[in-house]
């Protein structure tokens, strides 16, 4: 009679059948990838075993060399096929993940060279976690140009990777028989060669990244910005399900109020996330996050094996730029809690995250942060031995750069397009994007800021013409200074801006000068 040993190593599986007392096939769970199972089954007899001891356990006290591949990929796509442990080349190509540490123990009380031991073998399951009673001493190993190898006595061995590469998903925990049999034959004709002593595994590690984007181009005081946070998905485990799904975004709250029923999430494909069903939303400091529910995430799961590598969470939102918003930069970043894919409770579903003390078993992935650049314009209006001018009227225009030639305007800010200089003299416009950076980038300088005068202080002349007030980058806040002359004619006539009284006085004066030319032909002909 027969057992089959059936186990899944990150994207490899193993089948060995074992002759033994018992007749029902106890497979070892799956561990944390999803592909198939190796389909032939090889029977060990007692023949194989003693052959174990002989040429295996008669080789030092560290016969068995143990080498833990780890590449970054996906393994539903690139996973390499079992070939009993030996050296397989499916894995060239892929980035190696160097700096990985794993810890390997023995498993107590399980000794393969004999049949008893290789039944208890049979019964474990990847899923389940030894007690540390169960366990011998650990072994640390960590990659080097992708490989980290150990040499071990022959025994049955429990490996977790206690270091994951920065930016990926963790490879569930798994059990490992060193040494692994060599075959030769197909289906019921397979037979135990010789056994492996360089056992050679592939679990391989999934990068997440994220992205953040920014929708600010020509923002001004009192307008929406719009973002977008994404985030890559692992492949689907052996759990077939994900634990969780998290977006914290930190926003700028000094410059920036998030519009709540702008926020929105999607999968890659169209499918739409409906929010309080799907995902919750929930306020932190200067931050918020969405966390996807278990609806939300089976609904993950089918997007991930219809789109494989391609898919992402999608979050999307505006937030408006503060009326009292002052110079300097709104610097939004984010962090993507992915699933942990090292889980093995098919059942277990993350809460909603506290965005200010996240509690997760997963490393964030940091998300590149962008940022909105702001600057302002000072206007300081003086008049003869600079005296500060108040009740100046101002407005704001975009010139062709380099000149004064206005090309669109009056902009309006905050609701109104027109300024005044206070007591002081001097008016201090709302934040405005400066000219050569938006979308989280630097751009072309196409034009230049201008304020053109639109009325002048009581009894000063108007100064029409459009003055430079530039803000880049570079130099993001600029003050002006526009001087006025007091409007002093020969007739002494109003000042600019009492154009009413100016007609009244033109038209006292020809009513005066008729009187006196009829009084003086009357005065002739009496």
């Amino acid at each position: 009679m027969t057992r089959t040993i059936s186990s899944r190593v990150a994207g490899i599986s193993l089948a060995v059948a074992l002759a033994a007392g018992a007749a029902t096939p106890l497979p070892l769970a799956l561990a944390a990838d999803a592909g198939t199972d190796f389909g032939n089954a090889v029977t060990v007899s007692n023949t194989d075993v003693q052959q174990l001891i002989a040429n295996v356990a008669s080789q030092g006290a560290n016969p068995v060399a143990l080498n833990l591949h780890k590449y970054i990929g996906d393994p539903v796509a690139t996973q390499p096929e079992y070939t009993g442990g030996q050296a397989n080349n499916a894995a060239d190509g892929l980035t190696p993940a160097n700096g990985v540490e794993f810890t390997v123990r023995r498993v107590n009380n399980i000794d393969l060279t004999t049949v008893a031991g290789w039944q208890q073998y049979s019964q474990l399951r990847n899923a389940t976690t030894p007690a540390a009673a169960d366990l011998g001493p650990a072994t640390t190993l960590t990659t080097a140009n992708g490989v980290a190898t150990g040499n071990f006595p022959v025994g049955v061995y429990y490996v977790e990777e206690t270091v994951t590469p920065a930016g990926a998903t963790a490879v569930a925990p798994f059990y490992i028989a060193l040494p692994l049999p060599l075959t030769s034959g197909e289906g019921a004709d397979q037979v135990v060669t010789g056994w492996n002593r360089e056992v050679h595994v592939y679990p391989k590690n999934q990068q997440v990244t994220g992205e953040k984007t920014v929708d600010d181009s020509r923002v001004y005081a009192g307008e929406n910005i719009k973002y977008t946070v994404s985030g890559s998905v692992p492949a689907v485990p052996a759990t077939n399900t994900f634990d969780g799904y998290d977006i914290v975004d930190d926003f700028d709250e000094t410059r920036l109020d998030v519009v709540d029923n702008t926020i929105a999430v999607t999968l890659t494909g169209g499918t739409t996330l409906d929010s309080g069903t799907d995902y919750r939303v929930v306020q932190g400091n200067g931050k918020f996050g969405v966390s996807l529910t278990k609806s939300g995430l089976e609904k993950l799961v089918t997007a991930r094996k219809a789109n494989g590598e391609q898919t992402r969470v999608v979050l999307a939102y505006e937030a408006k730029l503060k009326d009292g918003a002052t110079s300097g930069e709104a610097t939004n970043s984010a962090q993507i809690y992915p699933p942990n894919t090292a889980n093995t409770n098919a059942q277990f579903t993350r809460g909603v995250i506290d965005v200010d003390n996240p509690d997760r078993n997963v490393t964030p992935i940091d998300v590149p942060a962008v940022k909105t650049v702001l600057g302002q314009i000072t206007i300081n209006k003086v008049g003869e031995n600079d005296a500060a001018l108040a009740g100046a009227k101002f407005q704001l225009y975009r010139c062709n750069p380099g000149t004064t030639q206005t090309n669109a305007g009056p902009i309006t800010v905050n609701g109104t397009d027109t300024w005044t200089t206070g007591n002081d003299g001097s008016v201090t416009l709302p934040a405005i994007q400066v000219e050569d950076f938006y979308n989280s980038a630097s751009q072309d300088d196409s034009f230049d800021y201008c304020v053109v005068e639109t009325q002048a202080p009581r009894g000063y002349a108007l100064n029409p013409q459009p003055v430079a007030a530039s803000i880049t980058d570079a130099n993001r806040t600029n003050a002006v200074r526009i001087t006025n002359v007091k409007d002093n004619t020969a007739i002494n006539l109003p000042t600019t801006g009492e154009r009413g009284t100016l007609f009244a006085v033109i038209g006292g004066g020809l009513l005066a000068l008729l009187a006196a030319l009829y009084f003086a032909r009357r005065n002739r002909t009496a």
